[in-house]
């Protein structure tokens, strides 16, 4: 099945796809099923109220996939960036989700890391399956809309990182090649977007910036047509809460850990571009 039909609307696609020009953007790293956290992190950033209600205005966030697996309120936390997106696009803002590994790992029933409360709501396993079947499921419908990558106020997003083979098919190419391989069930598994070097798995990109070796950032990004400033990835924990920059801010890591379901302290971080600089803002607390 080609999975083009999850796009929907012709002018949803390119909403998700093609960059824009905001005065601020909030990229926000994996939450893994604590709801809790989600909704502090996004009120410390400003963008919504008590009531869970936008108030962010024309600002846009950006959540840089893995919503899903280890907590027990992941479909709770979609629920809500859903709910916020039609609220953030009447203000002149927007929200924006992205796949993660764990969101693919969902959507082909790999179901290792979905809480026992998670899966008991849904009767069991297959009834998770069922919800998450990204063809007939509920939700599986929902997270086949997420992008893999988007630009945004000259910054690229992604979940685990691209590379310079990912610049070469462009970002359109890349997205439309993840929700095919998904929507192609095992067939789609041979994809090596799906595969470890894969922009919601790869590792390795994360680690040579650490140590100091940039060139595979640089190349993706002189590689698409845009040329963004930055990237901005996820997935690769970044130890005391401490959001990583590297690459002389070229390169930003915001996976910490935030989920009480991963780290046994009260980490919480955000990164905000605003007049084409990047600022990381949030705290870490000690251990629970």
């Amino acid at each position: 099945m080609n999975a083009r039909m999850w796009c929907g609307v012709a002018a949803v696609c390119a909403l998700a796809l093609v960059g824009h020009a905001h005065p601020r953007v909030v990229a926000i790293g994996d939450l893994h099923g604590d709801y809790d956290k989600s909704v502090e992190v996004l009120r410390e950033a400003g963008v919504i109220d008590a009531e869970l209600r936008w108030v962010g205005g024309g600002a846009v966030v950006v959540q840089c996939g893995d919503l899903t697996d280890r907590g027990d309120r992941m479909n709770d936390i979609i629920a809500l960036f859903e709910k916020l997106k039609p609220e953030a696009e009447a203000a002149g803002g927007e929200v924006v989700t992205l796949l993660g590994n764990h969101e693919v790992m969902n959507l082909v029933g790999d179901l290792r890391y979905v809480h026992p409360k998670t899966l008991a709501e849904a009767g069991g396993r297959e009834g998770h399956m069922a919800r998450y079947d990204p063809v007939t499921g509920d939700i599986g419908k929902v997270l086949m809309k997420y992008p893999t990558v988007v630009e945004r106020a000259d910054t690229l997003f992604v979940h685990a990182g691209f590379l310079l083979e990912h610049a070469k098919m462009g970002v359109e190419r890349v997205n439309q090649g993840m929700w095919d391989a998904i929507a192609a069930g095992r067939a789609g598994e041979r994809s090596p977007l799906m595969g470890s070097k894969g922009p919601v798995w790869v590792r390795e990109q994360v680690a040579a910036a650490a140590a100091g070796d940039c060139a595979s950032v640089h190349a993706a990004l002189a590689g698409l047509p845009s040329q963004p400033k930055r990237m901005v990835v996820g997935h690769t924990i970044q130890r005391g809460g401490t959001v990583g920059e590297f690459c002389n801010g070229a390169f930003y890591a915001i996976d910490i850990a935030m989920s009480t379901f991963i780290a046994r302290a009260d980490y919480l971080a955000y990164l905000e571009i605003a007049g084409g600089a990047a600022t990381v803002r949030g705290r870490a607390r000690d251990e629970l």
